[in-house]
C-alpha cells in the first residue's frame, strides 16, 4: 500500500509481515512480501519468503526465479542456477528464468554455456533486450569484442530506454 507507493518497500514488507502474522498467509501475500524484500535489498528475507511460497505452491515459476535471484545476490550461484532450472522446468518459456540462468552461468565463468543459453533464448524471443545485454558480457569475456558491442547495440535498438545497456556499452 502506502509505503510501497512512497518507495519504501522495506517498511511495506514489515507491515505485510505483521498482517500475515495476524491474518495468515496466502500465495498472493507471500509473493508480495518476497518481492518487497527483494526490492528493499533484503535478499536473505526474500530467499526465505520465496522458499515459503514455493512450499505453498511448488509450481510457482516466478517464485523460483525470485529465489534464484536472491540466492545469487547471497553469493550462492550454484543454488541459484538450480532455482532457475526449476522455474524453466515449470514454465519453459519463462524469459526472466532463462536470462537469469545465463547471468548465473557467466558468474560461474561458464561463458560458452551462458552464450548457448542466450542464443537459445533469443531464438525464441529475438526482441528480448535484457538477453542481448547479458549476452554481450559473455561474448566480451570470450574475447569476441566486436560481437559484444553489436549485442549491446541490439539491446539499445530494441529498447532505447534500457539504461543498463547504455551503461554496459559505455564500460567497454
Amino acid at each position: 500500500g502506502a509505503y510501497r507507493g512512497l518507495g519504501r518497500p522495506g517498511d511495506a514488507a514489515d507491515c505485510l509481515l505483521r498482517n500475515i502474522a495476524l491474518a495468515g498467509a496466502d500465495a498472493a501475500k507471500l509473493e508480495t512480501l518476497a518481492d518487497l524484500c527483494a526490492a528493499a535489498g533484503r535478499p536473505g528475507d526474500a530467499r526465505d519468503h520465496y522458499a515459503r511460497l514455493l512450499a505453498h505452491d511448488s509450481r510457482h515459476a516466478d517464485a523460483a526465479v525470485g529465489l534464484g535471484i536472491a540466492l545469487r545476490e547471497l553469493g550462492r550461484p550454484a543454488e541459484a542456477m538450480q532455482s532457475f532450472e526449476r522455474a524453466l522446468a515449470i514454465a519453459p518459456e519463462h524469459l526472466r528464468a532463462a536470462n537469469n540462468l545465463g547471468i548465473t552461468l557467466c558468474e560461474l565463468r561458464r561463458y560458452e554455456d551462458a552464450l548457448a543459453q542466450y542464443d537459445q533464448l533469443l531464438a525464441r524471443e529475438p526482441a528480448y533486450a535484457p538477453a542481448h545485454n547479458a549476452r554481450a558480457l559473455a561474448l566480451w569475456k570470450l574475447g569476441r569484442h566486436d560481437a559484444a558491442e553489436q549485442a549491446y547495440d541490439r539491446a539499445i535498438e530494441i529498447a532505447p530506454d534500457y539504461a543498463d545497456a547504455y551503461t554496459n556499452r559505455g564500460a567497454l
